[in-house]
């Protein structure tokens, strides 16, 4: 007899839906654990003003990263089409791509003046 707690008869949506809250969940799991690890040992090798000026362009950059795929990845669990879901993944690693390069040009040619205007230390 069928039983509705069996994970086994659920149905193909569902495992799709528990698959990928699990490979969510687990990979900022990873993301938060591995920051943790890593805080004590940079916060060894910057001085304090350093760290500072580390954490805050840490910041700026995880924004860009963040708002440079303009969303895309959280469309990939709407869409049920293979096809599109391998289009969207190539749509939204461009415009990562993009975004990151776009952004390091900014910073190798206009570095020191937006240091200047978030008030920040720059270092050389």
């Amino acid at each position: 007899m069928k039983k509705p707690y069996d994970f086994f008869y659920l149905s193909r949506q569902y495992k799709n839906a528990i698959r990928g809250v699990l490979l969510t969940s687990v990979g900022s799991a990873i993301g938060v654990a591995s920051s943790i690890i890593a805080a004590p040992v940079i916060s060894r090798l910057y001085t304090p003003e350093q760290y500072g000026i580390f954490s805050v362009c840490l910041t700026i950059i995880s924004f860009i990263v963040q708002n440079g795929m303009f969303r895309f990845e959280d469309s990939l669990f709407l869409e049920e089409n293979e096809a599109n879901i391998n289009a969207m993944c190539q749509i939204s690693f461009a415009f990562a791509g993009f975004s990151i390069i776009l952004s390091s040009i900014a910073l190798t040619f206009w570095g020191k003046q937006i240091f200047t205007v978030f008030n920040i230390g720059y270092l050389p």
